[in-house]
């Protein structure tokens, strides 16, 4: 049995993102897969409650202040007895340990190869601290072959060193009744006809006034009404998406229904 230490604060603090869901889905899933290790877990110390996970699993209220952490998490691994310290979020809140192995997930390297995309204290926050924690890891987990191919080219890590993991969709994604949902759909967003749903972030690295591009594309060729539904509050970046479909005519098949709950997804 061994001791492992996950940071699964992104999983509150930043849930609905990639990076928050990502550290969720894992903790819930190790609760079920894992009977073995037992897992000790950073939890955010603003009050949160834990999570109802199995006995093995134990919270431990960590500080998100950079200065304070770097002097309270490696003696309190230390002390714990840890022997593996994953940090899930690309390694921004992880610091060069001496006392056990880290495992990192780097999920991209957006900063380095779309630099223009990304808010300037972020990536500078990016560029000075990733390349360190890559190289301390003792392994490091990505989610496609494209990241990897980038994590070896720009970081110079060897490509023993990195695994691939896919991520999947969560398990409340799956079929409902069609006919209570048509009926939500209508009642709180107003769509009545069939459509296409992006669910993904609305910064320009996600290429969504490229999707509204191929959307009014493809749009003569269909024999009935589609809309293109695409969730989200709006950004600097991404405020002149509705110019963009009324440029291209598909100002009223484009909806833009703002922030849409987890539960309504």
């Amino acid at each position: 049995m061994a001791r492992i230490c996950i940071d699964v604060r992104p999983a509150i603090l930043a849930r609905g993102t990639g990076i928050g869901n990502y550290t969720y889905q894992l903790m819930q899933y190790l609760a079920v897969l894992d009977e073995v290790h037992e897992y000790y877990l950073l939890w955010p110390d603003d009050g949160t409650e834990p999570l109802p996970l199995p006995p093995r699993f134990h919270f431990h209220p960590m500080t998100r202040n950079r200065q304070e952490e770097a002097e309270k998490l490696p003696s309190w691994l230390k002390a714990q007895g840890i022997e593996l310290y994953h940090a899930p979020d690309n390694g921004l809140h992880a610091f060069p340990l001496h006392t056990c192995p880290m495992l990192v997930t780097i999920h991209d390297l957006i900063p380095f190869v779309m630099p223009e995309t990304v808010r300037r204290g972020y990536r500078r926050n990016f560029l000075e601290k990733v390349p360190q924690v890559a190289r301390e890891a003792c392994c490091i987990v990505t989610v496609s072959q494209a990241a990897k191919r980038d994590i070896q080219s720009v970081l110079g890590i060897p490509e023993e060193k990195v695994r691939v993991i896919y991520p999947a969709q969560e398990a409340v994604f799956i079929p409902g009744d069609p006919e209570r949902a048509r009926r939500r759909l209508y009642s709180r967003y107003g769509i009545t006809t069939p459509y296409i749903l992006y669910s993904g972030g609305l910064n320009p690295r996600k290429n969504v006034a490229e999707l509204i591009i191929a959307f009014a594309k493809a749009r003569k060729y269909w024999d009935r009404e589609i809309a293109l539904v695409i969730p989200g509050a709006f950004s600097t970046q991404t405020e002149q998406l509705p110019l963009l479909c009324r440029a291209l005519g598909v100002e009223d098949s484009v909806l833009f229904p703002g922030f849409v709950p987890m539960e309504d997804l």
